[in-house]
């Protein structure tokens, strides 16, 4: 992992003594920092607050950054496969052909945010709330969408093989006629 004077070794490990005591140490906060480019990949950043941070075309790679704050976040182009991102919140965030395949997205918020040409391939999405977020070109192939609120959201020319879309919420999204037919077949399989 590579640090620098707006990130230091120093911060890391006081917010893993933060995470295991937070009586100790210090809660990790890069809120509008730019670390594009970075390598984050493997870091604990459970419950740092990244809010506004730039971090297009970081590897973020197998990062945890489970109950993180990234609201307004720039991931453009990150990677994030094998992250965990469970009860993430990154509303109004941009993602713009960012790889999450693999990822864990359990109860993640991302309302609002620019989800174009993601790469979400089998991710689990499980209860995550993507509502008035634009999906364009997204592939989800093989991804759990169970309960996911995809509400006002924007799904034209979305990848849906083999996905689980058992109780999704696709009011007032658009481009939803393929996913209905889809959830539709599905329901009757069953």
């Amino acid at each position: 992992m590579l640090f620098n004077k707006t990130f230091t070794k120093e911060d890391y490990l006081n917010h893993q003594e933060w995470l295991k005591d937070n009586t100790k140490g210090k809660r990790l906060v890069l809120s509008y920092v730019d670390l594009s480019g970075y390598n984050l990949s493997d870091a604990d950043l459970t419950k740092a607050d990244l809010t506004g941070a730039i971090l297009s075309d970081t590897n973020m790679n197998c990062v945890n950054l489970t109950g993180a704050t990234l609201t307004g976040a720039d991931l453009r182009g990150t990677y994030l496969r094998w992250a965990n991102l469970t009860s993430v919140t990154m509303s109004d965030a941009k993602l713009i052909g960012a790889d999450l395949s693999d990822a864990r997205l359990i109860e993640a918020v991302m309302v609002g945010s620019s989800l174009r040409h993601i790469n979400f391939n089998r991710a689990d999405l499980t209860d995550a709330n993507l509502s008035h977020s634009d999906l364009t070109g997204s592939d989800f192939n093989g991804a759990d969408l169970t309960y996911t609120n995809l509400s006002e959201a924007d799904l034209t020319s979305v990848g849906l093989r083999n996905t689980d879309l058992s109780g999704i919420n696709l009011e007032g999204a658009k481009g939803v006629e393929k996913l209905e037919w889809i959830n539709k077949q599905q329901q009757q399989e069953k």
